[in-house]
């Protein structure tokens, strides 16, 4: 092995006071992951079912979505148990799935109005769907909308909107003269405000001190997806830190470590072990994926632990492209293994 590679085992050896609940967390993982996706039926494949119409593309949308929100929602239900508040499957599920549409559609599509009707949808509440994801989309958010019951001051609606903001900036990325601090700061805008969202569709009403601690966290995580997706962003051109030489497994590492002392503080140790050993399995799934790439999992799941570790496939292609469920599209499969993602818009926008 190469000094890369000793130095993010070292730094994941570091990291292990995180893994307090990893036995535990892998121990339940099948039971946790047969209830998120019983949550799913019951919730967003009726939504899928009712918007997209053609057959198959229904059934990869619905594949797509049930492996994303699978995998994420135990981070969500880590971030439940640690804030002390119950974990709703059913948003969760249709947070999650809404977060994985949104990523899609905005990577995949080539409607140059479309960034500009998600901030009517976000600002206010108005959007006319152009397709069936669109229409799924839209069915996704007002089901959310609806389930939370909340005022438009709740910081999750301000969440999103600057999520998407930054979202939008992040095609500065595609330029080559963007510069490292416009970088770090597209990263923290996104990455933070994306978890901020999903995290707050547990509680509403979040005070600053714990919005503050979640966007570290936020960052963090986005972080770690740049480091798993290093390769696919070189593919398609796109600048993080982790293609410009100034992130490393090891730097992530050193955040989430920065991070529990803060965590610990507010929430409290005990609280705070599941969300930790979760994030601390994420940090192993990265690291054994990117070096042993060409271990690729089966397309179709086999078991509820296939389904939580294997990549997930896009919802949405472009015109043309072939199939994200046929083994030879590599390229349509997220790399990561299911973090809260905000990918860049890495095609042609």
């Amino acid at each position: 092995m190469d000094d890369r590679v000793w130095a993010e085992l070292r730094s994941l050896l570091r990291t292990i006071r995180l893994a307090g609940a990893v036995p535990r967390i892998v121990t339940g993982a099948n039971r946790k992951a047969t209830g998120f996706i019983h949550a799913f039926e019951h919730t967003v494949q009726p939504i899928v079912n009712e918007t997209i119409n053609n057959p198959q593309e229904r059934t990869r949308v619905a594949q797509s979505l049930l492996s994303y929100s699978t995998k994420t929602s135990f981070v969500i239900a880590g971030y439940a148990r640690m804030t002390g508040v119950p974990f709703a499957s059913d948003i969760a599920v249709l947070g999650l799935s809404f977060t994985r549409l949104y990523d899609d559609l905005f990577d995949e599509t080539d409607d140059e109005d479309l960034p500009q009707r998600l901030m009517d949808l976000f600002d206010r509440n108005m959007f006319i769907p152009a397709s069936d994801p669109e229409r799924l989309l839209h069915r996704l958010y007002e089901e959310i909308d609806r389930r939370l019951g909340r005022d438009r001051d709740d910081p999750i609606y301000t969440a999103v909107s600057t999520m998407h903001r930054y979202q939008i900036q992040a095609r500065c990325q595609r330029d080559p003269q963007t510069t490292d601090l416009t970088l770090a700061e597209v990263t923290r805008g996104k990455g933070g405000h994306g978890t901020l969202a999903v995290f707050a569709l547990m509680r509403a009403g979040l005070h600053q001190r714990e919005r503050d601690l979640i966007l570290e966290i936020g960052e963090a995580l986005q972080l770690l997806d740049d480091y798993m997706d290093i390769d696919e962003d070189r593919l398609h051109n796109t600048r993080t830190l982790a293609t410009e030489g100034r992130l490393a497994l090891p730097d992530v590492c050193r955040r989430l470590r920065a991070a529990q002392h803060r965590l610990v503080a507010y929430y409290g140790r005990r609280n705070t072990r599941e969300f930790l050993g979760i994030c601390y399995v994420t940090l192993w799934m990265c690291f054994l994926r990117r070096q042993w790439p060409q271990i690729e999992p089966t397309v179709h799941p086999r078991s509820t632990w296939d389904l939580v570790i294997r990549p997930g496939d896009n919802a949405v292609s472009r015109p043309g492209q072939p199939s994200p469920s046929t083994p030879d599209n590599a390229t349509n499969q997220k790399s990561s293994p299911g973090l809260l993602k905000n990918r860049p818009a890495t095609r042609g926008h």
